[in-house]
């Protein structure tokens, strides 16, 4: 018994029946949780002025992450969430379905430690720079497809991939939102007449990742074409320079 429970550990995950994920699955939890623990004890001891419960709180949020595979038996009859082509054996809609939960488990982590510190808007920040890009993603999940790979001359190239863009919505929200909640929160406490321009910024910062995090109508508007590994390296470059941009205006504005 106990060398069958060893070997459904260590097996791959996309390779286990609905029994046995939900036996791994359960396993990985037992494990995470005592990891959690052990590493809240040692972080507390080195940092003093995080309690335990904030840090415990915060590792357990990863949990969420499973939540999916527990219903992956529903999910195993559905030919679309399955690619035999990745290494992880999911489809484009697979990942997406597998990022929305990974994201939503730092989300929710990230908002218990802004409460537990008393600073909410600390963790709303950082916490939506990492779930808000995979929320766009997920509402046009049709946008990402493995039919984008094709170029009208049948040449194969990336596509809307969502792994790649899930990187770079993460990478430009985390240069915008949490610097636009930081300049919420000093607004609305020290009762700044401007709270209403930094809660203008914050929106049109949210309007911004989610323009480029819809790459089918920039790609009408682009010169090039950001289906190609090339293209996106341009695309990206350009839209991580232009939050840098926003950002450097928006505080030179508010100074």
């Amino acid at each position: 018994m106990i060398k069958n429970f060893l070997e459904i550990m260590k097996a791959p995950t996309f390779s286990l029946n609905s029994r046995d994920l939900k036996i791994q699955l359960i396993g990985n939890i037992v494990l995470f949780t005592l990891f959690s623990f052990l590493l809240s004890i040692l972080l507390e001891s080195l940092l003093s002025d995080v309690s335990f419960l904030v840090l415990f709180s915060f590792l357990e949020s990863g949990i969420i992450v499973t939540i999916p595979f527990f219903f992956w038996d529903r999910f195993v009859n559905n030919n679309e969430m399955h690619d035999s082509n990745d290494y992880l054996g999911l489809s484009f809609k697979g990942l997406i379905i597998v990022l929305f939960f990974l994201c939503l488990g730092f989300f929710v982590g990230f908002t218990l430690l802004g409460y537990f510190i008393n600073s909410i808007f600390f963790g709303l920040g950082w916490g939506l720079a990492i779930f808000f890009p995979i929320c766009i993603i997920f509402f046009r999940r049709k946008i990402f497809r493995e039919n984008s790979q094709y170029l009208n001359n049948e040449e194969k190239g990336i596509g809307f991939n969502p792994k790649i863009y899930v990187a770079l919505g993460i990478a430009i929200s985390l240069l915008l939102i949490p610097s636009r909640f930081s300049s919420l929160h000093q607004s609305f406490y020290n009762n700044n007449p401007h709270i209403f321009v930094s809660l203008g910024m914050l929106l049109f910062s949210f309007v911004y990742i989610a323009l480029v995090l819809s790459p089918d109508i920039m790609n009408k508007v682009l010169p090039f074409e950001i289906r190609k590994r090339s293209g996106f390296i341009v695309y990206s470059i350009v839209s991580i320079s232009l939050s840098l941009i926003i950002t450097i205006l928006i505080n030179c504005l508010n100074h």
